[in-house]
């Protein structure tokens, strides 16, 4: 009978694992359970301003999953009987590819501790106890457990190209939130290639001006981005591919192209003649410029120049 117990909590012990994505390095699943109630309070006992707010947005994501609305809607800072506490020992305003985002959470029947290096674990954990929230029969409750977590891979990142298919603001701000919710951390953001230039820029306006269709972010909407993106620890990670793919700079500024001719955004796919000219210092100087703008605007220690195909005849 012993051996059949310990067989039925092993495999429900998989099965409950099988619910996370991504799936914890360690899951071990314990007897009883929290019931969510109307009384549960989150406490961080030691907080920044950054891990207040996603804490707000997890208690409001809890209260909608599990159909419970709770007395206090805020994170408290002083103990109670009923209680997810979140502890960390630091807090990283910026995000690179050393981030310590590994995280433990400790199940029983009172209270559930999260426990991180920093901030950014924190924010993994909540998203790993959120999924880990059951309902049944009208009441809403966690499983006890243990579980201790980190990445397998230090870039986990998702490629959004908005130069073929135009993504406005708030449908990229969705998508952080997806990736956050799966714990994915690069937005790697693919903003110029033939069909548009899609970013502002002060130095060479005619870029965005004449080569986006009039769809294209402003900076400050960047600037919107990034910060949306390090509240929920995603880097993004521009994408300006040189030297090919480039019809879209050369409406604007023909003079940087091999071939001199008039050029006008496609309304297709494929491989274009559209080429920077490496044989002259206008080009040289026209990179620099414009990619130290870029590179001042986007604070990550990478910056994607493309190298995609050209035709080379």
């Amino acid at each position: 009978m012993r051996q059949i117990i310990i067989l039925f909590l092993f495999f429900h012990s998989i099965l409950n694992a099988q619910y996370l994505l991504p799936q914890p390095q360690e899951y071990n699943l314990l007897q009883g359970k929290f019931k969510i109630t109307e009384e549960i309070k989150v406490r961080i006992p030691n907080s920044s301003e950054d891990l207040y707010q996603y804490t707000s947005r997890f208690i409001e994501r809890m209260q909608y999953k599990s159909g419970i609305i709770f007395k206090t809607h805020e994170p408290q800072d002083t103990s109670t009987s009923k209680e997810i506490v979140i502890i960390t020992n630091k807090f990283s305003e910026n995000l690179d590819l050393e981030t310590n985002e590994s995280y433990s959470i400790n199940i029983s029947s009172s209270i559930i501790k999260i426990t991180s290096e920093n901030n950014v674990g924190a924010y993994r954990a909540m998203e790993t106890l959120l999924q880990l929230i059951n309902t049944d029969k009208g009441e809403a409750f966690f499983i006890n457990c243990n579980i201790i977590d980190k990445p397998r891979f230090k870039w986990r990142g998702l490629l959004v190209d908005v130069c073929r298919h135009w993504i406005p603001l708030d449908i990229i701000k969705r998508n952080i939130d997806a990736m956050a919710s799966v714990k994915m951390n690069v937005l790697h953001l693919h903003l110029t290639d033939d069909q548009g230039f899609r970013i502002e820029s002060k130095k060479f306006p005619k870029l965005h001006e004449m080569g986006s269709d009039g769809k294209y972010y402003t900076q400050n909407e960047i600037k919107d981005i990034i910060k949306y993106a390090n509240e929920r620890g995603v880097r993004v990670v521009p994408e300006f591919d040189i030297p090919g793919h480039i019809s879209s700079w050369l409406v604007g500024y023909p003079k940087l192209a091999s071939i001199d001719q008039n050029y006008e955004l496609p309304k297709g796919y494929g491989v274009f003649k559209a080429t920077l000219n490496p044989s002259q210092d206008f080009t040289y100087r026209f990179l620099d410029t414009l990619l130290t703008e870029m590179c001042l605007l986007f604070p990550d220690k990478y910056f994607h120049i493309g190298g995609d195909e050209i035709l080379v005849n």
